[in-house]
Parts: structure tokens; C-alpha cells; sequence
């Protein structure tokens, strides 16, 4: 399956704020999205239960972008 998978609250500057991820089930995308943000003391817990929403895309993908995301610092 493919999933949006987004935070809610603030993003702040060089932080990542949306992924589009494959995987097995929900719980597996955001595992995925943690796991790709906890890199360092300053990005732990960008992508939690709390601040994510996670939007499966199978069917509902039509022609063009699937996932803009400019947050420049």
C-alpha cells in the first residue's frame, strides 16, 4: 500500500514534514517515517501518533504531483 503520511502541528526549518511511504498497514508507514527522522539529539520525535496524520493513496492517486513539500531554512 502507499501512504501520505504528514505532521499536523509546526514544522520548523530543515525538519521534514510529509512522506509518501510504502508499506504493509499504517502502523508501518509511520515506523518507517520515525525511523527515518530519528537521526540525531535535534530530530527525535518529528513523526509520533500525536503530530501525524496518515492518508492511504491506493485508488485516489490521480495524474500529477503526489506530495509537494518546500520548507527551506
Amino acid at each position: 500500500m502507499i501512504y501520505l503520511v504528514y505532521r499536523t502541528k509546526q514544522v520548523g526549518y530543515d525538519e521534514y514534514d510529509a512522506f509518501v511511504v510504502s508499506a504493509g498497514s499504517k502502523e508501518e508507514a509511520l515506523k518507517i517515517c520515525e525511523d527515518e527522522t530519528r537521526d540525531d539529539e535535534w530530530h527525535d520525535g518529528e513523526f509520533n501518533k500525536e503530530n501525524t496524520k496518515i492518508t492511504e493513496l491506493n485508488n485516489k492517486i490521480r495524474k500529477g504531483i503526489v506530495l509537494g513539500s518546500f520548507n527551506a531554512g
